[in-house]
């Protein structure tokens, strides 16, 4: 793993042990576009700077970087259509992976609102907004609380959304069965293409 250096003094041999295991199980994964050392080497470089943010536990790590190489370096990555302008709303505690999310959408044209770690601060944020969401991405688990009272205002406006959970969906209540629900680790870019798309028959 050559392209996976760092500074002398930095990093300790078994710190360089565990980012070299993430980067060689998720990247030798068959959906991983690995045609060119520069892809592999950005790869490298990005499961480096995650544990140097603190995600240093291997699993909680891998987890996160299976996500973002999936979202940028896989064989569905290539296809994934565009969703500029529509105003997507990200409701998630774990800041990492909220970061990368709203990275994710981003890089898709989306104009982001939050991302936002609590309740509070997400029906906030929805009640005040000046200007009607097109979708919402939530997570369910809030340090603690449920993120149901979002959801429940969301769906009395009309606006579409989806859960990206640890959860099974059969813990979720009923009045909420028939929302699409997304296991984590998962595409954030990749479910608001979905729902931004499936409006747009709507909406035209």
């Amino acid at each position: 793993m050559s392209s996976l250096s760092a500074p002398d003094g930095i990093y300790l041999p078994e710190d360089m042990k565990i980012v070299a295991n993430v980067f060689n199980r998720v990247s030798d994964e068959p959906w991983f576009i690995s045609s060119t050392p520069e892809q592999r080497a950005e790869f490298a470089r990005y499961v480096l700077r995650m544990y140097g943010l603190g995600m240093i536990l291997p699993e909680p790590l891998e987890t996160l970087c299976r996500a973002a190489a999936k979202a940028h370096f896989s064989t569905d990555a290539k296809d994934l259509s565009p969703i500029r302008g529509p105003r997507i709303l990200i409701v998630e505690d774990e800041y990492l992976i909220a970061a990368e999310a709203a990275q994710r959408l981003h890089s898709l044209g989306a104009e982001v609102h939050g991302p936002v770690g609590t309740v509070a601060e997400a029906m906030d944020l929805v009640e005040r907004s000046n200007e009607k969401l097109d979708a919402a991405l939530l997570d369910i688990n809030l340090n603690g609380q449920m993120v149901y009272p979002v959801a429940a205002f969301l769906k009395m406006h009309n606006v579409p959304f989806a859960f990206i959970t640890g959860y099974e969906e059969r813990v979720i209540p009923a009045f909420f069965r028939s929302v699409s629900t997304f296991t984590k680790p998962a595409d954030w870019g990749m479910i608001a293409s979905r729902l931004v798309h499936m409006q747009a028959p709507h909406s035209a």
